[in-house]
């Protein structure tokens, strides 16, 4: 495929609901032809602002068939919410300007480069896809098997940070001390451990932390989640509000 009908873009991959929840916040920069891709349970109608956003942002929410369904910026420091016009199961965040320049439009089609580090998602303007892959992975298959097998292969490498593997998780979900310092080191966050509700009685600090998640969470749980998701206790969402004591 030739440059003009493809764009390529390098990504990390939030999925969490602590990796979505920190996003490309404290970010100074971004590196030239990078940025983020949210990944959600299901498609469900998506928001996000800019808080502790310190770089304006272009976002492109994407279906679950891998289509670009709108494009809009999220503003520094911007607390309106920038929401998709219909469910969709993936956003895209990359440095403003970056989509307009690349020539990236609405009805674009997404596809993932699955036999390379760092990972990578190709922004196609034709609907063919190759056959197949290196490792003969069928690329025909859909949108969610590619994904998966991209986040198989991006977890596995040794050399890939520990946020990313096995052993910096939570078995419960989220990330264990080993992930979170491992994750803020990787893009200079400052991830911090789940507060649990004893915890909070004792400090004020720790109590506004904590009741901020749950807010948003629950808020999240409420308006954002698809019925199967927020119904089934191994969700990553209902870890986290297990993980921090929240009662939605």
């Amino acid at each position: 495929m030739s440059s003009n009908q493809s764009k390529k873009v390098f990504v990390e991959i939030a999925r969490t609901p602590e990796q979505i929840k920190q996003g490309l916040m404290f970010r100074k920069s971004l590196p030239k032809n990078s940025g983020m891709l949210f990944v959600f349970d299901d498609e469900q109608p998506l928001s996000f602002w800019g808080k502790n956003t310190l770089i304006p942002l272009d976002i492109a929410f994407i279906d679950a068939k891998g289509i670009i369904k709108d494009i809009k910026k999220i503003q520094k420091e911007d607390l309106t919410s920038v929401k998709s016009s219909c469910p969709c199961k993936y956003a895209l965040e990359v440095a403003e300007g970056w989509l307009d320049r690349n020539e990236c439009n609405i009805g674009n089609k997404v596809n993932f480069a699955l036999d390379h580090q760092p990972s990578y998602i190709v922004i196609s303007k034709t609907s063919k896809i190759p056959p197949t892959d290196k490792k003969g992975f069928d690329m025909a298959a859909n949108f969610d098997a590619r994904l998966n097998r991209l986040f198989e292969l991006f977890t596995k490498y040794s050399s890939s940070p520990a946020w990313t593997r096995a052993e910096g998780k939570n078995p419960e979900g989220g990330l264990n001390a080993k992930g979170r310092a491992s994750y803020n080191k990787a893009t200079g966050g400052n991830l911090r451990p789940p507060v649990k509700a004893d915890a909070a009685e004792k400090s004020p600090a720790k109590a506004k932390r904590r009741d901020s998640f749950c807010a948003r969470m629950c808020g999240m749980k409420k308006n954002l989640t698809g019925k199967a998701t927020a119904s089934d206790p191994d969700s990553r969402i209902n870890k986290a509000l297990r993980a921090w004591d929240c009662n939605c």
